[in-house]
């Protein structure tokens, strides 16, 4: 059973059901079939099973971007050197090649939009971002924020460029839609003034968190943040949505039980 507790076969029959009726107007009607699908009767059974899937859907994802009881999430963290000086300098010029043919996108986040480009589209280092993002990077976070590695899964990664005279220097305050994120440097902290991530509400209160080439800051999405301006030269970072898969228990999504400090104590 799924989380609302229906059978693969009531759920096969709830979206079928609406087809069946559907094509019994195409096949009586035809070229009527447009205006009197209209009057095509409801099946309300299936249309009840539907509006439960929905509304369990939306309870999961409220359930699983919920931090009010996990402090543990409340703190970022930068992961010093997970990835070396040269292995920085390698991805950004296979990045700047691939943007200077193709240009940058400013369309992909609809609402908090970002100069940036899949990491996907580079296709010369993601095999080695992926590896290195499952292998090396999903541990440590797992490890810092007590979750399970095997949990955690890469939602959206992309380069990202923030030009204090060309372009967008910044990201106001917003929330992502993952549970948690990262981000790292990609070029030297001596190419630009400004920058670094700006959180609002974290457990220390407001902070700006900036790392050197290579370090990852490491923070769940649903803390307030932003980037913060860029007043001179030009930042690159990557950026990575990670989501935490949920484990399902009679019929609830769960994302694990939590102790007294709200630390998960197990995922997925």
């Amino acid at each position: 059973r799924d989380w609302t507790g229906e059978t693969p076969l009531q759920i096969a029959t709830g979206k079928s059901a609406q087809k069946v009726l559907i094509d019994a107007a195409l096949e009586k009607w035809g070229k009527d079939a447009p205006k009197a699908l209209v009057n095509v009767p409801r099946n309300d059974t299936a249309l009840a099973r539907e509006k439960k899937r929905i509304d369990a859907t939306k309870a999961r994802r409220t359930q699983r971007l919920d931090i009010s009881k996990r402090p543990i999430l409340h703190t970022p963290h930068v992961v010093k050197e997970l990835w070396s000086k040269d292995r920085c300098k390698w991805i950004l010029g296979e990045v700047i090649k691939v943007t200077d043919k193709k240009g940058w996108s400013t369309k992909r986040h609809r609402r908090h939009a970002t100069t940036d480009i899949p990491a996907y589209e580079v296709a010369s280092v993601y095999p080695f971002v992926r590896a290195s993002l499952e292998q090396s990077v999903f541990p440590k976070m797992a490890e810092l924020f007590k979750l399970e590695p095997k949990s955690l899964r890469i939602r959206d990664a992309f380069f990202v460029k923030y030009s204090a005279s060309n372009g967008q220097s910044g990201l106001g305050l917003h929330r992502d839609g993952s549970l948690m994120s990262c981000n790292v440097l990609l070029n030297q902290p001596e190419d630009f003034k400004g920058g670094g991530t700006q959180f609002q509400e974290s457990a220390k209160g407001p902070m700006v968190v900036s790392g050197g080439t290579g370090d990852f800051v490491m923070h769940t999405g649903q803390l307030l943040h932003g980037a913060r301006d860029v007043t001179e030269g030009v930042r690159h970072i990557m950026v990575v949505f990670v989501d935490v898969r949920m484990r399902l228990e009679s019929g609830v999504a769960m994302q694990g039980s939590t102790g007294s400090s709200g630390e998960t104590k197990s995922s997925s």
